[in-house]
C-alpha cells in the first residue's frame, strides 16, 4: 500500500508505519509562520490549542518567562506534553476544542483565560467560552498557510491531519481516487465535501490513526 503522509511525521511514528510494510511518502501540504507577538496582560489561566503554540510561548523570551505559576489547559497530549516536559501545571487536556470547553465550564467558575493560538483556527474556544460568562483574551502566534504540491503519480491512501492540509491537497489533487485517513471529525468534516471514501481515528492521535489504517489494509486484502 502506498501512502501519503500530508505533514512530515514525527520519527517514531513514521517507523511504525514503514515496519508494516507501507510505502511511504511525505509532504508538508500548510506551513506554520511565527508572527510577532505584542506582549500583554495575560490573566492566570491559559489556553493553548496546538503544540506548535505552545512551543512558540516556551521559546519566548516573555512568555516563556511568564508560563511558571500559570493553570495551563491543553487541546491535545502532545501540547500537554511540550509543558509537561517543564514541570509546567497542566490543569485539564482534552483531545479537541469542544471537549475542552467543555471540561472548563464543568469545572471553573466564570473567570478570565487568555488563549494562545494561530490566526486560523476554530472558534469553539472562543464562542462557548465567551457564552458561558468566561472572558477571553486572544494572542494569535502564528499563521497557517496552504502549500499545495501536485503529485502526479497515485496514492492508495494519505493521512490528513487537518482541515487545512486538506484544502491544500485538493488545489493540485483528486481526493476521490484515494482512500484519506482522517486523525479526527473536523479533518473527515473538510474531505466529505469532496469525498465519501475516509475513516476517522477513534481518537484524535497518531497511534488511534494507525488502527485504521491497519483495518482498513486488512478488510482490502480480503477483497
Amino acid at each position: 500500500m502506498r501512502l501519503l503522509a500530508t505533514k512530515i511525521l514525527d520519527l517514531p511514528f513514521k517507523t511504525r508505519i514503514l515496519a508494516l510494510g507501507y510505502r511511504l511518502v511525505e509532504y508538508s501540504f500548510i506551513e506554520k509562520t511565527a508572527i510577532n507577538h505584542p506582549t500583554k496582560a495575560w490573566s492566570e489561566n491559559w489556553i493553548f490549542s496546538s503544540a506548535y503554540a505552545a512551543k512558540i510561548a516556551l521559546e519566548h523570551s516573555k512568555i516563556g518567562a511568564a508560563l511558571k505559576g500559570k493553570r495551563l489547559f491543553c487541546v491535545g497530549k502532545k501540547t500537554a506534553a511540550v509543558f509537561l516536559a517543564q514541570s509546567l501545571d497542566v490543569v485539564q487536556i482534552a483531545p479537541n476544542a469542544k471537549a475542552l470547553t467543555e471540561k472548563i465550564r464543568a469545572t471553573e467558575p466564570p473567570t478570565a483565560f487568555s488563549f494562545f493560538c494561530g490566526k486560523k483556527r476554530r472558534p469553539e474556544i472562543e464562542t462557548h467560552l465567551t457564552a458561558a460568562g468566561f472572558s477571553i483574551d486572544i494572542h494569535e502566534l502564528y499563521t497557517t498557510t496552504l502549500n499545495p504540491k501536485n503529485f502526479p503519480s497515485s496514492f492508495d491512501g494519505a493521512l490528513f491531519f487537518s482541515p487545512s492540509a486538506v484544502e491544500s491537497f485538493v488545489q493540485s489533487n483528486p481526493i476521490e481516487t484515494l482512500h484519506a485517513f482522517c486523525i479526527g471529525p473536523t479533518t473527515a468534516r473538510a474531505v466529505a465535501r469532496y469525498s465519501d471514501n475516509y475513516s476517522i481515528a477513534q481518537n484524535p492521535d497518531e497511534g488511534s490513526l494507525l488502527v485504521q489504517l491497519k483495518k482498513y489494509s486488512a478488510t482490502h486484502a480480503e477483497k
